[in-house]
């Protein structure tokens, strides 16, 4: 049944994000133009140009993480550190309505973990048993240990550390095409500082692109869709909640959201794919057909896909074609950003 529920929640997941990312509208012959009486600006967006910087941690993050696939995990007695992973057995209570106990695994400095829980263990040892309290705020992970004083009793069973390999120079030249650690580290400087700019580039292209949306005057007819649109996102999630024998509610707050912020998503979906094929229909952006198979296919294998044909199979042929027109659309629209 838990397997069940795993399955159907990734189906719904996949599902959610067809129907809110996909175009509503069918047709392409359809113009655009009847739901939007007038577009946004979209030329002369102007932004400040942004210093990328790249701390020493963050370098040796991603050396570490580069290194993972070459190194190995060792039974440690030595002092819980950072990037440890430790296995642990935690008796929790609020000391009324709240009692659990498990078994648990987690990698310390892990993202997402729980910072405060890992300060109590960092200097610690194997098979130590510590009592410490924590008062969590309505921020907390944990549904039932929000705004609440959680007093836990743990036992540290096994402490594992990563050992990577040494970075001599057969190993970086054979993985990596470096020689030297100082070339390995520009290399994985370098590898940052693209990340962040195409990071950098995602978030501009946000930001104008919402800019474009509040200075667009939309016809009924984007209304209309919007609501089709956000019906559909939660239909799906009134079925996974029929399916499990829970309320929509509580799927909703499973997945971490709710009915206000998919009607939110569902309605600036609906504005980007609208201002998408106007604008491919104004600036005449519709590749040619070669153009277009060239772009498909290093989109569906950027996703995994051998081929379009598979992608089309589980995704549909006009999901493929809005994803490749909001492509082009986006680099379109970042020509037009002036930084200074």
């Amino acid at each position: 049944m838990a397997f069940f529920r795993q399955t159907m929640f990734v189906i719904l997941h996949i599902t959610i994000v067809f129907l809110l990312c996909r175009d509503s509208i069918t047709n392409e012959n359809k113009s655009l133009f009847y739901y939007i009486d007038e577009i946004g600006s979209y030329s002369n967006y102007k932004v400040k140009n942004k210093e990328i910087e790249i701390t020493d941690r963050e370098i040796q993050n991603e050396i570490e993480t580069s290194l993972l696939p070459y190194s190995h995990s060792e039974v440690t007695n030595e002092k819980i550190k950072e990037g440890d992973i430790v296995f642990l057995h935690y008796f929790a209570t609020d000391g009324s309505t709240i009692s659990e106990e498990s078994d648990c695994e987690l990698i310390i400095g892990d993202e997402g973990a729980d910072i405060q829980f890992e300060n109590y263990l960092l200097g610690k040892k194997v098979h130590t048993n510590i009592e410490f309290s924590i008062h969590y705020n309505n921020l907390c992970a944990h549904k039932s240990w929000k705004n609440k004083k959680i007093s836990f009793n743990v036992v540290i069973n096994n402490v594992e550390r990563t050992v990577f390999p040494s970075l001599t120079e057969s190993f970086l030249k054979k993985n990596f095409n470096v020689e030297t650690v100082e070339e390995f580290r520009a290399f994985i400087k370098n590898k940052i500082n693209e990340q962040k700019m195409v990071d950098d580039k995602e978030q501009v292209l946000e930001m104008f692109i919402k800019e474009i949306i509040e200075t667009t005057k939309f016809g009924s007819g984007y209304y209309s869709q919007c609501r089709l649109r956000y019906e559909e996102v939660l239909d799906s999630y009134q079925k996974y909640a029929d399916i499990n024998g829970i309320t929509v509610a509580e799927t909703l707050d499973a997945f971490g959201t709710t009915e206000k912020e998919l009607q939110k998503k569902a309605e600036y979906n609906e504005a980007v794919s609208e201002i998408s094929y106007y604008i491919m229909s104004k600036e005449n952006l519709f590749p040619i057909a070669d153009k277009m198979i060239e772009l498909k296919q290093e989109y569906v294998e950027s996703y995994g896909y051998s081929s379009i044909k598979e992608f089309i199979d589980d995704n549909g042929e006009q999901y493929l074609n809005d994803c490749i027109y909001e492509q082009i659309v986006s680099d379109f629209l970042y020509t037009k950003i002036q930084f200074y």
